[in-house]
């Protein structure tokens, strides 16, 4: 038996509005034929290199993300050798030609249409990307003006831990509760909420909104179920704040600490790393 390989993915909540799932399908066509890559950070960049369309009739869409090193057309170049700058004459042999980049690596992607969730790989054959990259990368590609001038600006946020909010809500002493939520597709605290915020928001021209929960002096707030509940739908909407002590100390920090990452392994003489990330991707769904 091979050894096992590992593979993971973060999950992000990619929604726009108002959203159906022909509209989905016409999104992702669109950045995927645009051709026009985003930053990961650095001089690193990444864009959609392979999209498929042919479960989109079950709900799925799924391709390529290729990461790679975007070199400056203007730049010096250093002599390793010389430790110096490199002369004309060494860089007079030097041709890259245009569209060709250096240090490229692959990620899979899945997207299921039903939930809007955007799964990417972000482990494959020893490159990784953080899931704080890959947002920012996702955002990136579906942020394009010309994207957004046809489709509108998507809601991208990154999916969080439900265990990160727990430690959060856990602490000694809750001074403040900061819920912010990104036009969510899901019911929080009345049977018509979505419908409410989703007007609320469109009428204000604003894409988000904050609960902001303050501790009357001297007391901890208590995370009630209403609190529970939002803060739940926040982590794949928008993320969580709390501020207060804990063993003594200042503690402020956010759900945006604890992403939520999909993680596994598999042999590679069984099974291929696409199916690896289809099976990792399945498991959770059926959770």
């Amino acid at each position: 038996m091979a050894r096992k390989l590992k593979v993971s993915a973060a999950v992000l909540n990619l929604r726009i509005h108002p959203h159906s799932a022909d509209k989905y399908v016409e999104l992702f066509r669109a950045v995927y034929a645009l051709k026009s890559p985003a930053q990961v950070h650095g001089d690193r960049n990444g864009m959609i290199s392979s999209a498929s369309f042919q479960e989109k009739d079950k709900g799925t869409l799924s391709g390529v993300i290729t990461t790679f090193t975007d070199l400056p057309e203007e730049g010096t170049w250093f002599d390793a050798e010389e430790l110096d700058e490199a002369s004309d004459e060494k860089l007079a042999d030097l041709s890259i030609p245009p569209g060709i980049f250096p240090n490229a690596a692959t990620y899979f992607f899945k997207f299921t249409i039903g939930d809007h969730r955007f799964y990417m790989e972000t482990y494959s054959r020893g490159k990784s990307i953080t899931p704080r990259s890959s947002l920012k990368l996702i955002r990136g590609l579906f942020g394009h003006p010309r994207i957004v001038e046809k489709f509108g600006q998507p809601s991208i946020s990154l999916v969080q831990d439900k265990d990160g909010l727990a430690a959060l809500f856990s602490i000694d002493r809750i001074k403040r509760i900061e819920i912010t939520i990104e036009k969510p597709n899901s019911d929080i605290l009345a049977d018509d909420f979505e419908e409410e915020i989703e007007k609320h928001l469109l009428e204000t021209k604003a894409q988000k909104v904050t609960l902001l929960y303050e501790a009357v002096p001297g007391q901890s707030l208590v995370p009630s179920k209403d609190i529970q509940r939002a803060g739940s739908v926040a982590l794949a909407n928008g993320d969580v704040r709390v501020v207060g002590r804990n063993d003594g100390m200042a503690f402020d920090a956010s759900t945006n600490e604890y992403p939520k990452v999909l993680r596994g392994q598999y042999d590679p003489e069984i099974t291929s790393e696409q199916q690896a990330f289809n099976s990792l991707i399945s498991n959770h769904n059926e959770d």
